[in-house]
């Protein structure tokens, strides 16, 4: 019976320090930056500078969620391809969560297109495509 207890203990210790290692090894991405490949914090997140100036898109998301680091290069290339048309901004919701009081967001990802007085002119939940995008940049009045 002593030995089978022994036994039992050294089972659960051992299945503890695995799941130990799993966790330490499976973490999450510490950084999520934004296009510039700087963390994105409100006071550098100067988006409402542009306003009156161009319109403003901003990809509001997570390090954590799956969806948002596929929308993060299609991100990238609109606000390349658009780079002096349309203000583009990825924020990280973790660490700005007044955006995402600001914004309503209750799901990762969030689009919100600004037009160039500031006002939400299309707000979206979940992930678009590059084309869905650029349409409603187009939409917008930008060609």
């Amino acid at each position: 019976m002593k030995k089978e207890i022994k036994l039992f203990i050294i089972f659960i210790l051992i299945v503890i320090i695995g799941i130990m290692a799993w966790f330490k090894a499976v973490k999450p991405k510490e950084e999520y930056s934004n296009i510039g490949g700087d963390s994105v914090k409100e006071e550098t997140l100067d988006y409402e500078a542009n306003i009156g100036k161009m319109p403003v898109l901003l990809e509001l998301s997570s390090p954590t969620c799956g969806p948002c680091r596929k929308m993060t290069p299609l991100i990238k290339e609109v606000k390349e391809e658009y780079k002096d048309k349309v203000d583009t901004h990825i924020v990280d919701l973790t660490k700005n969560p007044e955006f995402g009081d600001k914004y309503k967001v209750s799901v990762v990802p969030t689009q919100v297109f600004l037009d160039k007085e500031g006002k939400v002119f299309f707000r979206h939940e979940g992930m678009l495509t590059k084309e869905e995008i650029i349409d409603i940049i187009n939409k917008m009045g930008v060609k």
